[in-house]
């Protein structure tokens, strides 16, 4: 059986954890409004601060669907404006500066190891303070899926069929990265490749 402090701090970091689901970039930080923030330059404030790097909440419904796709982007979403047409209750992915909405989605935030070290103060030496991967084991929280992607999985079982291939996903997400601490090629660990080809093969899938 653990002890208290084990049980303390791995309660502390799923805290931490739930905390970035739900308020990360979601709300606009009233110090930029008031020229008083000084996380603007470089920019890791925990808010945003132009409507391009703002965030939906993703939420599982009770009917177990996701309110936003973890895979698939949306092709009306404007970069630059940080506008859609549909607004709040689009079902795709906004392409948000630093890809915010997939880094922190129920289906991929802290499901996967970080290659990175922590510095002394604990923060990711790639990343920063807002890594969207695990450091430490007692950091990993399990992935959040939509019901329709469980049962489309099932089927493929039933039916045999196995998704491999190559997979264009990282390649479309480098490439919207904003902000510099986002950048690189080693950003997604190799297991984050394999997390992806699953919902890749699913759309081919219900395509064919």
């Amino acid at each position: 059986m653990r002890g208290g402090h084990a049980r303390r701090h791995e309660n502390k970091q799923n805290e931490g954890s739930g905390q970035y689901l739900k308020e990360f970039r979601v709300e606009q930080c009233s110090l930029f409004l008031q020229h008083k923030c000084t996380q603007h330059r470089p920019y890791t404030c925990f808010h945003w601060h132009f409507l391009n790097q703002r965030r939906r909440r993703p939420i599982r419904r009770r009917d177990g669907t996701l309110n936003y796709s973890a895979d698939t982007y949306c092709n009306k979403f404007d970069e630059n404006t940080g506008i859609c047409p549909d607004g709040d209750e689009c079902p795709y992915l906004h392409r948000t500066a630093g890809d915010t909405e997939r880094r922190y989605h129920l289906r991929y935030y802290k499901t996967g190891m970080c290659v990175h070290d922590t510095d002394s103060r604990g923060m990711c030496v790639k990343n920063g303070p807002h890594c969207a991967f695990a450091h430490g084991v007692e950091d990993v929280r399990p992935p959040v899926y939509d019901i329709r992607e469980l049962q489309a999985l099932e089927l493929m079982d039933h039916e045999g069929l196995n998704g491999s291939g190559p997979n264009n996903l990282d390649k479309e997400r480098n490439m919207v990265n904003d902000d510099p601490k986002w950048q690189g090629e080693s950003l997604y660990p190799a297991s984050h490749h394999f997390q992806e080809i699953k919902p890749f093969f699913i759309y081919l899938f219900f395509q064919s």
